[in-house]
């Protein structure tokens, strides 16, 4: 059976892949710190920005490799994840891998870090 945080990282992919910023704004915590693949430390506000002006557009996005890892009301989540799309009309492409660390709190699940770093394509 799958924990509830691993169906909410899974509802929290499906967000992104269809551009719903009001499903990730449910998904991700008020104080959410996320780092990117360049370094750059995106706040929650920050990430919801990028999809609802359009600026970021997820075409495709594909998840494998998935490590779980639970303790209490934290579970982290490491991903392979090949995403494509564009960024403020810049054409992207990259297989990622992707942390992220989930809390349980106020009777639901929410992103409370995460990270993600470049991988070579094997």
């Amino acid at each position: 059976m799958k924990s509830q945080a691993i169906i909410e990282e899974e509802k929290l992919l499906q967000a992104v892949k269809n551009n719903d910023a009001a499903a990730l704004d449910k998904l991700l915590d008020d104080n959410l710190i996320f780092v990117n693949q360049t370094g750059q430390i995106i706040s929650k506000q920050m990430d919801l920005e990028a999809y609802n002006s359009g600026k970021l557009i997820i075409d495709t996005l594909e998840a494998s490799e998935r490590i779980v890892k639970e303790s209490g009301d934290i579970t982290t989540i490491v991903s392979r994840i090949f995403i494509a799309g564009k960024y403020d009309s810049s054409v992207f492409s990259a297989t990622l891998r992707y942390t992220r660390v989930w809390r349980f709190f106020d009777d639901k699940w929410k992103v409370i870090a995460g990270s993600c770093v470049a991988i070579a394509d094997n």
